[in-house]
């Protein structure tokens, strides 16, 4: 078990991890919001975001996960498994993603066994391929074993997603309030020439879009907009208006 700076506070089998969780003292508040950041990052890159969060007074957990090495799927059975184990008092769930962990976000929304623990959930996706990536599929093409050795199978996912609009159909869009922010260079073109129209480097401004939520656009990199203070005032105010 670790805490919340990946200091080892326990360690041992799964069950005794459990049971030396659930002899803390109770969890204060009712309502926790989720970050999952994107592929090849780690929670550090969510530090920003949550560290605004608790000075608004809110709880959040930064979840980690190996991005590169595994499937969606395997990534989402993950966090299936610690949104069941999280403890009674925690009635409302939120979610801060960033790039990658907006679909993952899209496959927990999805998971049955996890529909009426997150019936009152709020989202916010910050610069998320729901589309796809037209960079992922481009960079697959032209240098196929490197980009599959780093990005690994999500990355591949992403690629296919821009080439076939059946590739994330497992991922239905949400069915709770969404916001969308995406980042770009807002002035007709983005910071990437190899991306059609604006976008923020990595994922193109159109790649961002559900057919159903809110969206916005902030000046912003891929890279950085998960530290973004108006990205934090305008995540806030939907998640807790």
């Amino acid at each position: 078990m670790l805490d919340s700076n990946h200091r080892v506070v326990f360690s041992g089998e799964r069950i005794d991890c459990v049971q030396h969780f659930d002899a803390a003292p109770p969890f204060a508040q009712t309502t926790l919001t989720l970050l999952i950041h994107g592929l090849g990052r780690t929670s550090r890159a969510m530090r920003p975001a949550a560290h605004a969060f608790s000075g608004a007074g809110h709880a959040t957990a930064c979840l980690d996960y190996a991005s590169t090495r595994t499937d969606l799927g395997s990534h989402i059975d993950s966090f299936s498994e610690l949104i069941r184990d999280l403890p009674d008092q925690v009635q409302r769930i939120h979610f801060l993603t960033h790039s990658l962990g907006g679909i993952i976000c899209r496959g927990l929304l999805a998971r049955p066994e996890l529909r009426d623990r997150l019936r009152a959930s709020r989202v916010v996706m910050l610069a998320p391929p729901n589309r796809g990536a037209a960079l992922a599929s481009l960079l697959r093409k032209k240098i196929k074993l490197p980009f599959e050795g780093v990005m690994g199978p999500s990355g591949i996912r992403m690629a296919e997603a821009h080439e076939d609009r059946h590739a994330l159909e497992s991922f239905p869009e949400p069915s709770v309030p969404t916001l969308v922010i995406a980042g770009g260079a807002q002035h007709g073109r983005g910071y990437n020439p190899l991306i059609e129209g604006d976008d923020d480097g990595i994922v193109a401004v159109s790649e961002t879009y559900l057919r159903e939520g809110e969206h916005q656009l902030v000046t912003s990199l891929h890279t950085t907009i998960m530290r973004h203070a108006h990205v934090h005032r305008a995540a806030l105010a939907f998640l807790f208006s």
